[in-house]
């Protein structure tokens, strides 16, 4: 049951009409709730499936019951010979209209809810390439839909404030004319603050009600009829109003989420800025691995939402360095069995700090897995080719460029051209070939464009460390 289960439901029964006389039919065998079944006083719990026996049994008994006047609401006593009185056999017909009214609002806007907060169905290209603030648009539209058919609508608008007008971002439906949002929005203005409004503008039928977020008003939410159709009634303009009301809270998580999301990400930009300070060999080298990793997506023609994981990735790909000691960090000779084997352990660190956030799952998998290599001879997990993610083998291609331009104690930084060539001929092996080329005419366009290569001071080695 949306919005509330059978024994809230039995509850609210018992409350508005004590003396009405209820069974249970479930399919339900939890001992706890059957007692709690009982204490609110059922005549029987019936098992589904019900024997035909058992259902006539119960019938039979019902019928023979009367209610003593001075007993409970349970009190029922056996009496063949007096039957229930018409007033007795239906308590329902005692039920507050306007409680029924709210019972199924708010079955409604459970469901509106549950819709709401359920994953787009959309399809996923035209996602993946949609911008930052493009993806409210599948919650606009579930809105939009939802409230159109409770209402029996044949067109929903979503506006929202722009300069003191209203522009309509999300229409869903069809009609001979356009939902007039700004003549709506004057109505609402006119009336009782945050009371929705109901009415005809040129003979169309409409009802409306302000989307509010804080107080403040962000939008309007409205919804028409063809001409000379039924007009909206209050009761679908309060329902119009609660539908406004999710809609305002829905976007605004969304919109908070997004805030959230970039806020933590920058404060993780800047505390891996801080700890690469403390070792000059590793100053700067995400930074300039998100920068290398994203101009292979964007030479590769990615989506928009793929620019942003690799970057992400490419950010965070070292996160999990903040586990290793710093005399292994610094050691500027080979690393023993024990310290490389401690070393090897980053990929699977940084993964499980950005996993445990949930709103990082996928960089969290690029991250694990940027130490892969095409042969497989990669770490943690030795996988090969594709079932390596795309992201994880472009930052692998960047972080090894970085590597190779800088200078170690133990080795020499590379030139430019030499580290290219070092990519190529690891191209198909240890990187992925896609992400070679890619890389080599990106950098080549970036530094006809902008002239001397990035600076360089970053050592992590061919195989990074």
């Amino acid at each position: 049951m949306p919005g509330m289960d059978g024994l809230e439901f039995l509850a609210l029964l018992r409350a508005h009409v004590p003396d009405l006389r209820c069974v249970v039919v479930s399919a339900c065998a939890d001992a706890s709730i059957l007692s709690q079944a009982d204490r609110l006083g059922v005549v029987a719990c019936l098992r589904k499936p019900v024997p035909i026996s058992e259902l006539v049994e119960v019938l039979e008994r019902l019928a023979a019951m009367r209610v003593r006047p001075d007993a409970g609401p349970s009190a029922f006593l056996q009496d063949p010979a007096v039957l229930p009185s018409p007033a007795t056999r239906s308590g329902l017909d005692r039920l507050d209209a306007n409680l029924l009214r709210k019972t199924s609002q708010l079955s409604l806007l459970t469901q509106f809810s549950a819709a709401l907060c359920a994953a787009p169905n959309t399809d996923p290209t035209a996602a993946a390439n949609s911008r930052p603030g493009d993806r409210l648009a599948p919650l606009v539209r579930r809105s939009l839909e939802i409230a159109r058919r409770a209402l029996a609508a044949k067109q929903a608008t979503l506006g929202l404030l722009d300069h003191e007008t209203i522009r309509p971002v999300e229409t869903l439906g069809v009609s001979e004319v356009s939902l007039p949002l700004t003549e709506a929005a004057r109505h609402l203005a006119m009336g009782t603050e945050g009371e929705p409004w109901h009415g005809t503008i040129d003979g169309v039928p409409l009802a409306a009600a302000a989307l509010v977020i804080h107080g403040e008003t962000v939008g309007v939410l409205c919804v028409g009829r063809p001409i000379g159709e039924h007009p909206f009634g209050m009761s679908d303009a309060d329902l119009l109003a609660a539908f406004a009301a999710q809609t305002a809270v829905a976007l605004e998580n969304a919109s908070l989420g997004r805030q959230l999301e970039q806020a933590f990400q920058a404060s993780v930009a800047s505390l891996i800025v801080t700890l690469e300070a403390k070792h000059k060999y590793t100053e700067g080298h995400s930074m300039r691995v998100a920068e290398y990793a994203r101009g292979i997506s964007v030479t590769l023609g990615l989506s928009v939402l793929a620019h942003e994981q690799v970057h992400t990735a490419a950010l965070l790909h070292d996160l999990g360095k903040v586990g290793i000691r710093d005399e292994v960090l610094d050691k500027p000779g080979d690393l023993t069995a024990a310290e490389w084997a401690a070393m090897r352990e980053h990929p699977q660190l940084g993964a499980r700090i950005l996993g445990s956030l949930g709103f990082l799952t996928e960089e969290a998998r690029i991250v694990r897995h940027h130490h892969e290599r095409l042969d497989g001879s990669g770490y943690p997990d030795g996988l090969t080719g594709e079932d390596i993610p795309l992201a994880a083998r472009i930052i692998g291609v960047a972080d090894a460029f970085d590597a190779m331009r800088s200078a170690r104690s133990y080795r020499r930084e590379l030139s430019e051209a030499a580290a290219i060539d070092e990519l190529r001929r690891g191209a198909g092996t240890q990187f992925d070939p896609d992400a070679v080329e890619a890389f080599c005419a990106w950098r080549a366009a970036h530094s006809a464009t902008t002239g001397p290569p990035l600076p360089s001071t970053v050592a992590l080695g061919a195989e990074p460390r």
